[in-house]
């Protein structure tokens, strides 16, 4: 009988025999410690978020990864999976293809519409191995997908592999911030260097022109004593090549600093300084708190509405640069409405952030599938709502 059907059936890894087995268990001379990971991360004890509808299942590979240096996260099924993500995002994460309340593709797909967690290395473990399936969860995000028959050691070996990619990358980023800091640095310095020359030699002549007790010549002291702090930071700026841990990847100019007399580049677009949210909520409350909370950034107007048809209406009156828009709405709801924000071409390119109680996976996907650029689930607080805000006007280019 197939062990995955069998409700005594011992679970067994290949190549690992669990703590709970006994001194007198089969396998005894594979109980060896695996290799630990700890030489290839900075990280100590890596912590991983292990998705398992099978108590015993979940125990076994949890008491694996332990066993190998990990801290573990356990998460039942997929709502639980991203209620724990919400508290801390891990390492990285080893997913089920089958869970209770939605399936590992449509998981791990959410997951990445996220931000935060689009780079998060994600396993995938399954009982199938059929090649379809295998296409169908690298489309939806997976880095590397795994037979539950998997030798012990080769799972570890996989998740090492992960790790590792996730620490060069995330030094490889560092390194391209600091070299990135280095070239904008000595472009300004290499922009405010001349005028201060000019300012520092009109300083020097200007003095001449004036008695030793004129009052001019106090001032002309002041602003040269005010140029030369100024070169002083100058020359700070010129010294930041000490923070540069390795070599560029290309030779370019960061910043450009133009001459009066040369032609004038298209400049972009300037981001709006405040920016004007449509709040749809039939909650009274909910709409006051979310204006009180934006609006003192100085940085946002919102408008209200309390039904979808009130909302659409006044937006297109005047379009503002996001929806805020709940979910549970009377007349429509706000599957409806966000489908008629992004049907209406005076609308459909303003960003719709989805609030709602709900923090399944499914109605997620379903929000994103219509084309949401966020998913927030209430209680949202209020001193974050505006960085949340912030971050999906910036992806969405706003």
């Amino acid at each position: 009988m197939d062990s995955r059907l069998d409700p005594f059936a011992r679970p067994t890894i290949k190549g690992y025999d669990a703590p709970w087995q006994g001194e007198g268990g089969a396998g005894k001379q594979e109980t060896r410690p695996l290799a630990k990971i700890m030489d290839i991360a900075a990280t100590i004890n890596p912590v991983v978020l292990l998705v398992e509808d099978s108590d015993m299942q979940a125990k076994l590979y949890s008491a694996l990864l332990r066993h190998n240096g990990f801290d573990v996260l356990e998460a039942r099924d997929g709502n639980e999976a991203m209620a724990r993500l919400r508290d801390a995002t891990p390492d990285m994460i080893v997913l089920d293809m089958v869970l209770p309340d939605t399936d590992g593709h449509e998981l791990c797909m959410t997951i990445r519409r996220f931000p935060q967690w689009a780079s998060l290395p994600i396993m995938m473990l399954t009982c199938h191995d059929e090649t379809e399936l295998k296409v169908k969860a690298f489309d939806g995000g997976v880095d590397d997908y795994c037979s539950k028959t998997v030798h012990a050691q080769e799972l570890v070996a996989r998740l090492q592999r992960l790790l590792r990619r996730k620490v060069l990358h995330e030094k490889l980023t560092e390194s391209e911030k600091l070299e990135t800091l280095h070239r904008a640095a000595s472009t300004l310095a290499h922009g405010i260097n001349n005028p201060l020359a000019v300012l520092s030699m009109g300083i020097e002549m200007l003095t001449e022109e004036f008695p030793e007790q004129s009052p001019h010549r106090t001032i002309l002291s002041r602003m040269d004593h005010h140029l030369g702090r100024i070169k002083q930071l100058v020359s700070r700026l010129q010294k930041m090549t000490k923070l540069v841990e390795a070599a560029g990847l290309s030779d370019f100019d960061i910043l450009e600093v133009d001459d009066e007399t040369a032609p004038q580049a298209a400049k972009p677009r300037i981001r709006r300084g405040v920016y004007q949210v449509m709040i749809v909520d039939d909650d009274p409350d909910i709409r006051m708190l979310i204006r009180e909370s934006l609006e003192r950034t100085g940085r946002f107007t919102v408008v209200g509405a309390e039904n979808g048809p009130a909302g659409l209406e006044a937006a297109r009156r005047s379009a503002p640069d996001l929806f805020l828009l709940d979910i549970l709405l009377p007349i429509a709801d706000g599957y409806e409405v966000l489908g008629q924000i992004k049907k209406d071409p005076a609308l459909s390119y303003i960003p719709v952030v989805m609030l709602s109680v709900n923090s399944n996976v499914r109605d997620m996907v379903r929000a994103f599938e219509l084309g949401a650029a966020n998913y927030l689930v209430k209680p949202v607080e209020p001193l974050r709502l505006a960085e949340h805000l912030f971050r999906t006007l910036e992806r969405e280019g706003r």
